[in-house]
């Protein structure tokens, strides 16, 4: 008996230690925003949300609001943190100063209203574990756009205009 009493003490231990085991597994937070597995993706991601939030901006600020784009906390998901702050500094002013600036350096336009359209064409030309070169075809511009790899994924650091030939265009 008092073997046939410890055997069911036993397999009562271990069901209600298993029980409780995964009654408390801890689950794993789920990214804020899927999908940012390379510097193309992460790249034509940016310029969705950039362009729509870019010319919602500027009615925004036609009416008399204070804050931009630059102020927006989605872009730290898209841009590298030195980014971010370099272009808090240079768009020192009201809110059209701020889009405007912005929109030059993004999209090398003179005003986010001046490119309406997706990019075309979102291509990845070099990449390394770290950095990544991929150009961004917005209307007939032509722009190269440097990420770096960081703890959080592909963050944008730097925009440049097309080459002088769309061949030099967006080389190392």
């Amino acid at each position: 008996m008092t073997r046939w009493l410890c055997s069911w003490l036993v397999i009562v231990f271990a069901l209600g230690v298993g029980f409780v085991s995964l009654a408390v597994q801890p689950t794993l937070a789920q990214p804020v925003l899927q999908g940012r597995g390379n510097p193309a993706q992460q790249t034509a991601l940016f310029y969705q949300w950039y362009i729509p939030t870019a010319l919602h901006a500027t009615r925004l600020c036609a009416g008399g609001a204070g804050s931009s784009v630059v102020d927006d906390p989605a872009l730290k998901r898209f841009v590298s943190a030195e980014l971010v702050a370099a272009l808090h500094e240079a768009g020192r002013g009201n809110c059209a100063q701020k889009l405007d600036e912005s929109s030059a350096y993004f999209l090398h336009a003179d005003s986010a209203g001046a490119v309406r359209q997706m990019p075309s064409e979102v291509a990845t030309v070099v990449q390394t574990a770290s950095r990544a070169l991929v150009r961004v075809r917005l209307g007939e511009a032509l722009l190269c756009v440097r990420l770096r790899h960081e703890r959080e994924g592909w963050r944008l650091f730097r925009v440049e205009p097309q080459g002088e030939a769309e061949r030099t265009a967006c080389a190392e």
